[in-house]
């Protein structure tokens, strides 16, 4: 029993993990739906996926040296799990390009 309460953290950590690409293939399977419901063009859309990517370097770059000077990597983990839902809950109450490109960045 001792063993598994020493293994909560790496559970928790990889739970979130887990959730932070579950919001990356959301959003892919998502797009083609976004694509034909707003008339957009392939360009758009293709802004759509390189905005997506220039999000993950941003985030990725700044939240991994945050992990790493203050060592938080839970809470890193549930920060970005729990923006990547809210911009993803985003995209069905809106139909602004504008806006589904910032919700974009934030996925």
């Amino acid at each position: 029993m001792t063993r598994i309460r020493n293994q909560k953290t790496i559970l928790l950590t990889s739970l979130g993990h887990g959730g932070t690409h579950w919001s990356a293939a959301t959003f892919y399977l998502l797009v083609p739906f976004i694509t034909k419901d707003l008339n957009l063009t392939y360009s758009e859309a293709g802004l759509f996926l390189a905005l997506f990517h220039w999000g993950a370097l941003i985030s990725n770059f700044s939240s991994g040296l945050l992990t790493d000077l203050t060592g938080r990597r839970i809470l890193f983990q549930f920060i970005s799990l729990a923006v990547g839902a809210v911009a993803l809950m985003m995209f069905g109450f809106t139909k602004q390009y504008i806006l589904l490109c910032a919700m974009v960045l934030l996925i």
